[in-house]
C-alpha cells in the first residue's frame, strides 16, 4: 500500500473551498440586488402615478415645474429680475401679497418681500412636462397628477343675469405645489407655489 492513496487530495479540497466561496459571493450579490430593487418599489398605499420627466431650465423654455418655476420665473426670484425679462408689471396691493400682472406673458406673480411667492398662469403655451396647460381637460389633469387633491368649489358670477353659474372649482395638489383652476372640464388657470404638507 502506498502512502499517497491515504493522503487527501489537496486539489479536490481547494476546489470545494472555491465553490463554497463562489456560492457565498453569489448569495451576497443576490441579496444586494433584492435590496436595491425593493428600495425602488413604491410603498403600499402610495398612489401610482406616471413618473414626471426631469425639467431643466433653458433660457426660454415653456415648462411649468410644479412647486418650482414657470419658464425662467423661479419661486423666490426678485421682482426686479422678473421685470427685466417681462417688462414693467401692473402692481396691485392685496392683503397677503402685491400682485404683478404681466398680461402679454399671461402671468401674474404674487410677491412678498420683493420675491415671487407664487405664479398664476393663464398663457396656454406654458405647460407641465406631462402636457397640462390652460385649456387641458380635467381627465388629463387627474391622470397625470393623480387623485390626491383637495376639491374646492368656486363661486363665480354668472355671465348673464338669470343663467346658471358655470361649474368652477380648484384642484389643490398641495404636496406638489400646483393648483388647477377649472371651469367646467377645462383648465382655466394654473397656480404654482411652494409645496406644503396641508
Amino acid at each position: 500500500m502506498s502512502e499517497s492513496s491515504t493522503e487527501p487530495d489537496l486539489s479536490d479540497e481547494s476546489r470545494k473551498r472555491q465553490r463554497r466561496w463562489l456560492r457565498v459571493l453569489l448569495l451576497a450579490s443576490l441579496a444586494i440586488l433584492l435590496i436595491a430593487v425593493g428600495s425602488e418599489l413604491p410603498e403600499r398605499g402610495e398612489p401610482s402615478r406616471r413618473a414626471q420627466p426631469a425639467v431643466t431650465a433653458g433660457p426660454d423654455d415653456q415648462f411649468i415645474a410644479p412647486g418650482e418655476r414657470v419658464g425662467f420665473l423661479r419661486l423666490g426670484l426678485h421682482i426686479s429680475a422678473v421685470e427685466q425679462r417681462l417688462g414693467r408689471g401692473k402692481a396691485k396691493p392685496t392683503q397677503a401679497a402685491v400682485l404683478y400682472r404681466f398680461d402679454k406673458a399671461g402671468l401674474t406673480c404674487g410677491v412678498q418681500h420683493s420675491q415671487v411667492a407664487y405664479v398664476l398662469v393663464t398663457n396656454p403655451e406654458l405647460h407641465t412636462p406631462a402636457g397640462i396647460s390652460v385649456g387641458s381637460d380635467a381627465d388629463l389633469v387627474v391622470r397625470e397628477l393623480g387623485d390626491d387633491y383637495e376639491y374646492e368649489p368656486l363661486e363665480k358670477p354668472s355671465p348673464t343675469p338669470g343663467s346658471a353659474k358655470p361649474n368652477a372649482f380648484t384642484l389643490h395638489y398641495w404636496k406638489e405645489g400646483i393648483h388647477i383652476n377649472m371651469n367646467g372640464d377645462k383648465v382655466e388657470s394654473i397656480l404654482i407655489m411652494a409645496p406644503t404638507a396641508n
